[in-house]
């Protein structure tokens, strides 16, 4: 067995107290105003809200910068949610955009001064087609042993920081028989890779599995399956909850309400899981309302709190578990995991009736519901991004967004680089659009309106997006 990697501990002090935070975005609601409404209100013991660090998601450099030299006091630190790094992938390493990214990430940290990274394991681009939302990893061996491979390289490139893997959200389903707690200590077993353990998607991914308990049999759970010495991270964020299946099931939403069960489960994780190297818990509260935050964050901190002013538990954490090693080549892993994202992608996309083998929870929801929702309206609604084209073609049509939607993964050339799910909906429309124009679906009149209502309105939320978000490295 090979000599285990340790945690890098130089900005972590196992023992000793742990931090207090925020994950936010840049944006909304305004750091500036965020900060100072904390500083303003009062926890249980009538001191001020301030967070002990604040997490802050991807934005442009120049205004991460701005927000550690000029709004957040310097006594608060800042940590960094990075994005757009699939190490999920198995062509990671030789993936285009990969080493730009990087190049990204590592500005973002030296801009906020940040010690850690954390990343989704999950992915929006799988099998050539890009989706919306965060999908979750296959679950199986040869998976997990990509994961581990793409991870530990990753690690190597972000000049001696922390990288924490992210337990996925799971959106009604979870692909592959991989229990998770083997999954992530198949991939994080031997190496100074961190964890961060999500307790919304946790929640997610026990529904998907069938398993709704309570929070005490979670936090057991998790304590006997979990590598939770390699916790650095606890998130807590908003959820919404779908009536699409036959029972209700709660998924990701951070501008959501914080559930009663998912503090119940902070609580009972706290008071009841070992975590030798957890540095941080932090609420993330990107796109919800300033109001709501100072409520949510006063009961969070009371929470935390009250756990960690009790004694330890008194049973060990999980006995690390050598990773198995595979008998399929490196090339053989790749080409598997490549087919099987490929199916899946088609599945979720509707290209195919043909679901993965092992599949747990209800992928039909997602591709029924949460899909069409992510082509038509998530990141920006098609009607809103180009209200002249809809008005000209909306008559021709009996279902414009079934139409749509139908298209919009017809083939998997959908990589846009860097990723931006907005930039591709739009591309998608003008192509669509100038296809219609094509094939004589339009009319020659109809036709000429229609592509040049979408070229001039695609080129004013392309301007306007990258004036907010472009962000050259």
């Amino acid at each position: 067995m090979k000599e285990r990697r340790p945690l890098n501990t130089e900005k972590i002090s196992p023992g000793g107290p742990v931090a207090i935070g925020l994950s936010t975005d840049l944006y909304f609601p305004p750091l500036e105003q965020l900060t100072a409404t904390l500083s303003a209100s009062l926890d249980e013991s009538r001191q001020p809200l301030d967070p002990d660090y604040i997490e802050l998601f991807r934005g442009r450099t120049i205004d991460l910068k701005h927000a550690r030299e000029h709004i957040v006091p310097r006594g608060i630190p800042l940590r960094y949610h990075g994005d757009a790094l699939w190490y999920t992938q198995p062509e990671f390493q030789d993936h285009p955009a990969t080493g730009q990214e990087i190049r990204r990430a590592n500005c973002h940290m030296d801009a906020l001064e940040s010690s850690w990274m954390i990343h989704e394991c999950a992915h929006k681009s799988l099998g050539g087609r890009t989706f919306g939302t965060y999908l979750p990893p296959l679950f199986t061996d040869s998976s997990a042993d990509l994961i581990r491979e793409n991870a530990l390289w990753l690690k190597d490139r972000l000049n001696h920081r922390q990288l924490i893997v992210e337990i996925p959200p799971v959106p009604f389903f979870l692909p592959g028989p991989l229990d998770p707690g083997n999954f992530f200590t198949r991939i994080l077993n031997e190496t100074d890779l961190g964890l961060g353990l999500d307790l919304g998607h946790l929640l997610t991914m026990m529904e998907a599995l069938g398993r709704k308990t309570g929070p005490d049999s979670y936090a057991l759970w998790l304590a006997g399956s979990f590598p939770l010495d390699h916790v650095v991270e606890i998130h807590v964020g908003g959820m919404g909850c779908s009536r699409e299946t036959p029972l209700p099931f709660l998924f990701d939403d951070h501008p959501s309400p914080v559930p009663d069960r998912l503090f119940e489960l902070l609580e009972a994780v706290l008071k009841q899981c070992p975590m030798a190297h957890l540095e941080g818990v932090a609420l993330e509260v990107d796109n919800k309302e300033t109001d709501r935050i100072i409520d949510e964050f006063r009961r969070f901190k009371k929470i935390i709190t009250g756990a960690l002013s009790r004694p330890a538990p008194l049973f060990l954490s999980p006995r690390e578990r050598p990773a198995p090693t595979g008998s399929l080549s490196r090339t053989e892993t790749v080409a598997l995991v490549s087919d099987q994202y490929t199916s899946l992608s088609a599945y979720l996309s509707g290209h195919t009736d043909d679901a993965l083998e092992g599949m747990h929870g209800y992928p039909e929801v997602y591709r029924k519901t949460q899909y069409p929702f992510e082509v038509w309206t998530f990141g920006g609604e098609i009607p809103a991004l180009f209200p002249r084209t809809i008005a000209l073609i909306e008559p021709l049509f009996p279902d414009l967004p079934g139409a749509f939607i139908r298209y919009f993964h017809r083939d998997c050339l959908s990589e846009v680089l860097p990723f931006d799910y907005l930039v591709f909906k739009v591309l998608k429309f003008q192509e669509w659009i100038k296809e219609l124009s094509v094939t004589g679906f339009l009319t020659p009149d109809t036709a000429l309106l229609a592509r040049e209502a979408s070229r001039a309105e695609a080129d004013q939320i392309l301007a306007d997006q990258e004036w907010i978000n472009g962000d050259p490295v």
